[in-house]
């Protein structure tokens, strides 16, 4: 009970003269009323711990609907987190709670004096500034409490029908899935092999596939639908699938800051880097956000995207005589 009176002794009403404001701007009206957030021992007088909840009544008139809690000017040029302190407002609907503050680090804290405005921003209480002594949330002694073991599950007898149940269950799922097993072998047996003459269709090179995918996606012309993320996410996929393999490194896996960063592991110059960064700037902003882009924009994206690629692909290779010997 000593720790609550001296807090209610910092906290309850007191002259106006505690800080530096005139008597027709402010009066104390609170009074700090304790609450615990974690398990507490029975001891009289329990030291305040991080997570306590430190809870100011409203005494003076009556509540107003909306209230700012803040710290008071003679106390200003420090925030509340940094000195150890969250504070919230309670409910209008709460007629005698003002505001609750609770300590967040372990230690020696000190709470400033703080105001609480009005919506007229008219200050309506002070309270006292008070330093004090936070212990953790849980003590050493807790700490070092061994957790109790986990009793072993308790037994269960299930009826005979229920067992006999299970059974023909299982036997019926284990035939199905031999049945379908047997009916997929048969089908692989059936189908014939493939012709050795019959030759595998050759992979387009990279910027040239990237190139025909951004051909198909203006071809469909999905801006024209309002349908904008489609095109971005389109576009983004394109020029990843491109990156993957011309500069041999999983892209489409990559964020765009991590795909950068492979880029210029690879040699690409800050110039090309500073382009397509901006690009995929422009791409993740529709694709991830609700902006809705101009539909000009859609175009200029399709040839910024056609753009790098042409000024990164591979050099095609020189063809030239040879001359016979």
């Amino acid at each position: 009970m000593k720790m609550l009176f001296a807090l209610a002794l910092f906290f309850s009403a007191a002259g106006a003269a505690t800080v530096a404001w005139s008597a027709s701007d402010a009066a104390p009206v609170f009074l700090a009323e304790r609450y615990y957030s974690a398990p507490q021992s029975q001891k009289v007088d329990p030291p305040i711990r991080v997570g306590d909840i430190l809870r100011f009544r409203w005494i003076g008139e009556q509540k107003p609907p909306t209230s700012a809690v803040e710290i008071a000017p003679a106390e200003e040029g420090r925030s509340l987190s940094e000195l150890g302190w969250e504070v919230y407002s309670h409910p209008k609907d709460d007629a005698t709670s003002a505001f609750s503050v609770i300590p967040i680090r372990p230690g020696e804290v000190e709470l400033p004096a703080l105001a609480v405005r009005d919506a007229e921003k008219r200050v309506l209480g002070v309270t006292r500034p008070v330093k004090m002594s936070v212990a953790p949330a849980a003590s050493a002694e807790e700490l070092s409490k061994k957790a109790p073991d986990f009793l072993p599950p308790v037994a269960m007898r299930l009826p005979w029908s229920w067992i006999i149940a299970l059974l023909a269950i299982g036997v019926i799922l284990a035939g199905v899935v031999v049945a379908v097993l047997w009916r997929t072998s048969r089908k692989l047996r059936k189908r014939p092999p493939l012709k050795a003459s019959e030759p595998s269709r050759a992979r387009l090179p990279e910027d040239e596939e990237a190139l025909r995918l951004l051909e198909m996606l203006e071809q469909q012309r999905l801006w024209a639908e309002q349908r904008f993320k489609p095109h971005y996410f389109g576009v983004s996929e394109a020029l990843k699938k491109y990156i993957e393999r011309r500069f041999g490194f999983d892209a489409a896996e990559s964020t765009t800051r991590e795909m950068l960063l492979g880029l210029s592991e690879r040699g690409i110059d800050r110039e090309r880097l500073g382009g397509l960064s901006s690009l995929f700037e422009k791409l993740d902003r529709v694709k991830f956000t609700d902006f809705v882009p101009e539909e000009q924009e859609c175009s200029w994206i399709l040839e910024e995207a056609r753009g790098w690629i042409r000024a990164t692909r591979q050099a095609a290779p020189k063809t030239g005589g040879v001359n016979a010997v």
